[in-house]
């Protein structure tokens, strides 16, 4: 089994999705993943915007990655994320549209809460995301889904089911928007 951690906010700034960077970080090392790998995208401005506003100096990043290398923890560079997707059996993730492709394979998504308002495709595929309002929320996830209990399953393939639905046939429905102002 293969977890993948997206790091998405490269900033605290709520506008952008929010960060559980800083928080969330040390337990990375400290948890026991068991046989399971664990890779990390972080967000590709992430470290020289919190390097830039002070959260972290340059030598702390290095030693971040220094240790994550030490557990085995691998940062993710492939430019094609499915082939990421293919490999990963659970997703960690702030506010992403990253969120939404991986929630088309159907595995489980532990969303790391943000105090944001969410649009209204995010509402609609939160009842098949596990909420983590904190470190222990993400732990107690990763060890149910680990048991192969993932309660959530149904739920997350009828919510992919409907969005399939509601936006079937969505490339002609925007050509016939275009088609229908370009005649006015």
């Amino acid at each position: 089994m293969g977890i993948f951690v997206h790091i998405l906010s490269s900033s605290y700034d709520k506008v952008s999705g929010g960060s559980h960077f800083f928080e969330y970080e040390p337990y990375l090392t400290k948890f026991d993943w068991k046989e399971q790998s664990l890779m990390i995208r972080p967000h590709p401005l992430m470290w020289d915007n919190f390097i830039k506003t002070g959260k972290v100096t340059a030598n702390q990043a290095d030693k971040i990655r220094e240790r994550w290398a030490e557990h085995n923890i691998a940062v993710d560079k492939n430019i094609d994320i499915e082939k990421t997707f293919e490999h990963t059996d659970i997703l960690i993730s702030d506010l992403s549209s990253i969120m939404l492709m991986f929630l088309l394979t159907g595995k489980p998504v532990i969303y790391c809460i943000f105090d944001v308002e969410l649009s209204s495709l995010f509402d609609a595929i939160m009842p098949g995301i596990y909420m983590a309002h904190n470190w222990n929320d993400v732990e107690k996830y990763i060890r149910m889904l680990q048991e192969k209990n993932d309660p959530l399953a149904d739920v997350r393939q009828k919510i992919i089911q409907d969005q399939f639905n509601k936006h079937k046939n969505v490339a002609v429905k925007i050509i016939n928007v275009i088609a229908e102002d370009h005649q006015k």
